[in-house]
């Protein structure tokens, strides 16, 4: 009986092919395909959460947050419409979540030259994502301190706006 030689009749003959076929993909489409899917997909409108309306261009607020370890562009999160910046880090979990991995994640809007900015504190859908859908250890007021100290630790013009202020934006 012969004998087949499964080395030979692979598509990867050795470690060198399949390390090139993974390096040659174009990762940049493949993420900006993953991104427009999750705009088409997963959209919802925006949450009334209280913001900070920033006096800064989006492009100088992505460079301060990502100066406090914020990474830009986090694609496993609905998509608000309307939103144009969309950063998460990993924050250390509360007391009564300890075991878990949380993150602060920000979502920005543009408004007449400035930028609204809003955050939570949640788990990290990474780490947990059924606790992160069931929204355990969600904290509004957790996610917009600690950006409240970045923006004061950048030295950022921000004012609070809440959903009751006559300047409360929704759209």
């Amino acid at each position: 009986m012969p004998t087949r030689n499964y080395v030979e009749d692979s598509l990867w003959k050795n470690a060198y092919d399949r390390d090139r076929v993974w390096r040659d993909l174009p990762w940049h489409l493949l993420r900006k395909t993953a991104l427009e899917l999750r705009k088409s997909w997963f959209s919802k409108d925006r949450p009334r959460h209280a913001y900070y309306l920033v006096d800064a261009t989006p492009a100088e607020v992505s460079y301060r947050l990502l100066k406090h370890y914020f990474r830009p562009g986090w694609s496993l999160s609905y998509h608000y419409r309307g939103e144009q910046l969309n950063a998460a880090r990993a924050t250390l979990a509360p007391p009564k979540h300890e075991e878990m991995v949380f993150q602060t994640h920000i979502r920005g809007y543009v408004h007449g030259g400035m930028v609204e900015l809003m955050a939570h504190y949640e788990p990290c859908p990474l780490s947990h994502p059924k606790a992160h859908l069931h929204g355990t250890g969600f904290d509004a007021e957790e996610g917009m301190a600690l950006l409240r100290a970045v923006l004061q630790a950048e030295n950022l013009t921000h004012e609070r706006l809440d959903p009751g202020d006559d300047r409360y934006r929704t759209e």
